[in-house]
């Protein structure tokens, strides 16, 4: 802090303070300040607005965090990351259509990453294709991802956010996947 009060409004400076705010001294709010200065002086910034979002996400800001990684898949569709905040947050507060066409083209790159195949599972599961939701969590369990804190996690997320009807079929699709045994269940209930 001392070293930028010093020498001003320094984008390497300020991304090294982002980052030690966002990583090590787990001080959300403070990064996601200091993301917003990079970004007024490098608007374009791929690494700041995929931290943005990142950030945004940890303190359940989703709206911000969607706009942020919506803006880096813009710039770079290869940066699995920003699509994987993406997609999570319009399942979370968006449209659930949106995320399977993102997250097929991704797998299509990128087969074996889990949590992109954990979304798109969420997303069949909670839509009109259940089977293909199912196969994906087969496969996950298969590659050892634990499928039910996941989706645990998830939907606690959507009861945060007041999307409750999507937490019930979130939840309902565990059950049917084999994974909705200890606290999914009693979510259930």
């Amino acid at each position: 802090k001392k070293k930028l009060e010093e020498e001003g409004e320094d984008l390497k400076t300020l991304i090294e303070l982002a980052t030690q705010a966002q990583g090590k001294l787990g001080k959300y709010e403070e990064a996601v300040d200091l993301w917003k200065r990079v970004l007024k002086i490098d608007p374009g910034n791929k690494k700041a607005l995929l931290n943005m979002g990142c950030t945004c996400f940890k303190l359940e800001k989703y709206e911000p965090a969607r706009t942020s990684s919506k803006i880096v898949m813009e710039l770079d569709p290869n940066l699995k990351e920003a699509v994987i905040i993406y997609t999570t947050c319009e399942v979370l507060i968006g449209d659930i259509e949106k995320t399977i066409p993102i997250l097929e083209n991704l797998l299509k790159k990128e087969p074996e990453y889990p949590l992109a195949i954990a979304v798109l599972a969420a997303s069949y599961g909670m839509g009109d294709e259940k089977e293909k939701g199912l196969e994906h969590i087969k496969y996950l369990m298969k590659m050892g991802f634990l499928c039910e804190a996941y989706l645990h996690d998830l939907s606690e997320r959507l009861i945060s956010v007041g999307k409750t009807d999507r937490a019930v079929s979130l939840l309902e699709f565990a059950v049917e996947s084999g994974n909705g045994t200890g606290e999914i269940r009693e979510l259930l209930d």
